[in-house]
Parts: structure tokens; C-alpha cells; sequence
């Protein structure tokens, strides 16, 4: 899926990296997903410019035995602290929490 970033400031701004992405559940679990192994690079945002960055999806099959089932997603940009957090639209993912190289993970912007 993609997540779109807009400039709402009122000068050019440069941006680059990987967003924080932390997924939440219903009972307060977390789970904040791992970084791709993709290269990044700054671009420049004039006001009102917009630039986006994927997450990959390891949804889970309807017959998929556990399940882990988001309730919440929380997007940092990079070099920021302001969170915005929105309810999780996409359905249950494969429980891969504790994996090395989950199929569930964040790509740099741009």
C-alpha cells in the first residue's frame, strides 16, 4: 500500500529516509515494522508537493490460524516527531512479529 506525504508548510522543505511505521492492536500489542533493505535519497518538497513511500502487506488468508489484527497505524516522517495515527484499514496480517525478514515492512520515501 501507499502512504502519501504533503508539504502543508509554507517553504520548500528536503526529506529523506525511512518513515516510522508502528502498527497497534485492540489490546495494546505493538508492532513496529522493520525497514526494507532499499536504498534512499532526499528530494525537495515545494509547498503543497506531495511524494509517498509503500508499505508491503503480508495479509493474512481467511483460514490464516492466528492472525494479527491491527488496530491502529502510526506514521512518523523521518526527522520528525510529530505522529499522525489513523485506524488500520486493510485486515488482518500474517503474525510475523518476531521474524528476521518479515514480509510485512516499510520503504524509504520517494
Amino acid at each position: 500500500t501507499s502512504i502519501v506525504l504533503t508539504n502543508k508548510g509554507g517553504s520548500t522543505c528536503k526529506i529523506g529516509g525511512f518513515p516510522g511505521v508502528d502498527l497497534k492492536s485492540e489490546n495494546g500489542q505493538s508492532w513496529s515494522l522493520r525497514r526494507s533493505s532499499a536504498k534512499h535519497t532526499s528530494i525537495t518538497l515545494a509547498p503543497g508537493d506531495s511524494t509517498d513511500f509503500t508499505i508491503n502487506l503480508a495479509l493474512a488468508k481467511s483460514d490464516e490460524a492466528h492472525p494479527w489484527m491491527p488496530a491502529s497505524v502510526t506514521v512518523t516522517p523521518p526527522n520528525e516527531t510529530t505522529s499522525l495515527t489513523l485506524k488500520w484499514p486493510w485486515g488482518p496480517l500474517v503474525d510475523q512479529t518476531g521474524a528476521t525478514h518479515p514480509a510485512t515492512f516499510v520503504n524509504p520515501i520517494g
